[in-house]
């Protein structure tokens, strides 16, 4: 007999999907085709479950806009089925709820493919539909969580796209209200329970700045879910602008990466390892030894894969960066060039051919890092930090050097000769392919003014460090974020219930 999913069959298929097991959750929401084939919750879970094979994270939007097409259609059926049925008098209030999911879901797949307008025009009749069905079930998790996230980003977003809303009549957002619905919503039972988690720690890290939270559930969720490479993405992002955390969660992404390696990830996730593999191989350029970053951004680059499109092209972008500050010129030049010869990565074109010209003038007798001042000062204990210490005082000053004598004061617990060291390596000059290591150092000394209370002076260095940003991924996200943070704690006037303890939450 025709019936639709239960909740308890979509939890089991999306603990699937979030287990990394995306081709075992479509076989087992196939088993129920024959009875379910038609209704509306199951076509919302299979249509959540196809968006795991959408390759959202490409440059190029051509191809997400033609796999999208089925999974759009299926959320119509949806939206004309309750609807129809609504029209006929069924009273159901879950009909309700399922049209706006869907509507809501339809906005989301509009925003992957850039197609705003129509976003819009989905979110306000999905709000619609959400706000009269939470009048009925005010405390139903599911509906919370997806109108907290509509309401939270429709007030964070770009202020470009806030103006567009204005003018084409979208509707607005509510932070507070967003957040609250979000929290409540990864805490009370649904099927997309643990979405709403990950959403949670994802907006904690990349648009409130709550770092110590973020990388806390970050943390908690990959113990719970070691096969799902998107889960360990933020430590792998976070790795540069967490330097007490490195020996942790360096060990966690290297597991995560090493284990899914060995399974051969099914298609579903192949291009978020992808993703997280070049995260891992970026913060490695500043946390591992030069020879490790070497080998790891060579072989993306090497790759090229195909999804996400632009990582190859990145990678040897960085490869470049790297091999420069190095003194290899011959061989940044090489990267340089390749970067300029990838159409997937055009945006980066003119820095490539700026740099690969800037070359010319390589000082190739650099004082360049040596592997073991990483090893001892990320990896190793006071005294390790200490022989690094006295090993760079005793070379030629340079700015990646000092940068790394303020990292192994910044970690011996020595605050004041560690901002000491990052302002003076801000007032040098750098090489153009060492830009980041002054956006590094003007986020520590922004985590150093704000362990102090001191909130002005950090959201003032965050601005600094964001005008060091050079187009890395998700960067200029972490850095704002953190900037609002501390601007949201200077205009409190309550003191702070969990005051930022990214410098001292491991020592």
């Amino acid at each position: 007999a025709a019936r639709d999913l239960t909740q308890t069959e979509a939890t089991r298929v999306m603990e699937f999907v979030y287990q990394g097991k995306t081709r075992l959750a479509i076989d087992y929401l196939e088993s129920f085709a024959d009875s379910c084939e038609g209704e509306p919750f199951y076509l919302l879970v299979k249509s959540r479950v196809a968006r795991e094979l959408l390759t959202v994270d490409d440059e190029n939007k051509d191809r997400v806009k033609a796999d999208a097409e089925p999974i759009l259609r299926d959320l119509e059926t949806v939206i004309e089925l309750c609807s129809r049925r609504i029209d006929d008098g069924n009273e159901d209030p879950n009909l309700r709820l399922y049209r706006g999911l869907a509507r809501m879901s339809r906005s989301h797949l509009h925003s992957f493919a850039r197609k705003f307008w129509r976003a819009g025009r989905e979110a306000k009749k999905g709000k619609s539909d959400l706000e009269k069905y939470l009048e009925i079930r005010p405390d139903d998790a599911l509906a919370q969580g997806t109108m907290g996230v509509f309401l939270y980003f429709a007030d964070t977003i770009p202020s470009v796209f806030k103006y567009l809303s204005k003018v084409l009549f979208m509707p607005s957002g509510d932070r507070e209200k967003g957040l609250r619905y979000i929290e409540y919503a990864s805490e009370n039972p649904s099927f997309l329970k643990t979405e709403f988690e990950v959403v949670r720690y994802n907006i904690d890290l990349l648009f409130e700045g709550e770092y110590e939270s973020g990388i806390e559930g970050a943390i908690g969720l990959v113990s719970r879910y070691p096969g799902n490479p998107r889960v360990a993405m933020p430590l792998a992002l976070m790795l540069p602008f967490d330097p007490f955390g490195v020996p942790e969660n360096a060990r966690i992404v290297d597991d995560t990466i090493e284990r899914l390696q060995g399974l051969s990830p099914g298609d579903a996730e192949r291009s978020p390892l992808t993703l997280l593999e070049f995260l891992n191989a970026y913060a490695d350029r500043f946390v591992a030894p030069p020879d490790v970053a070497v080998t790891e951004l060579r072989a993306i680059a090497d790759e090229n894969p195909e999804h996400p499109d632009w990582a190859g092209g990145y990678a040897a972008f960085e490869l470049g960066r790297l091999l420069a500050s190095l003194g290899d010129a011959d061989e940044a030049r090489s990267a340089f060039d390749w970067v300029g010869h990838n159409k997937r990565v055009g945006y980066l074109h003119d820095d490539a051919n700026r740099l690969s010209k800037a070359l010319q003038s390589i000082d190739k007798s650099v004082n360049v890092p040596r592997s073991m001042w990483m090893t001892e000062i990320y990896f190793g204990e006071h005294g390790d930090r200490e022989n690094a210490i006295e090993d760079i005082r005793s070379t030629t000053s340079t700015p990646i050097s000092e940068f790394y004598l303020g990292e192994a004061l910044l970690l011996n617990g020595d605050f004041d000769e560690a901002l000491v060291t990052y302002e003076e390596l801000l007032e040098s000059d750098v090489d153009p392919w060492s830009v980041e290591f002054k956006m590094l150092a003007a986020s520590r000394i922004a985590e150093i003014h704000g362990s102090r209370g001191e909130f002005e002076s950090a959201s003032e260095w965050l601005d600094r460090a964001v005008d060091y940003y050079q187009k890395e991924f998700l960067v200029d996200w972490v850095l704002e974020g953190r900037k609002r943070h501390y601007e949201r704690l200077k205009e409190s006037e309550e003191p702070a219930s969990a005051p930022p303890s990214l410098l001292t939450q491991r020592r």
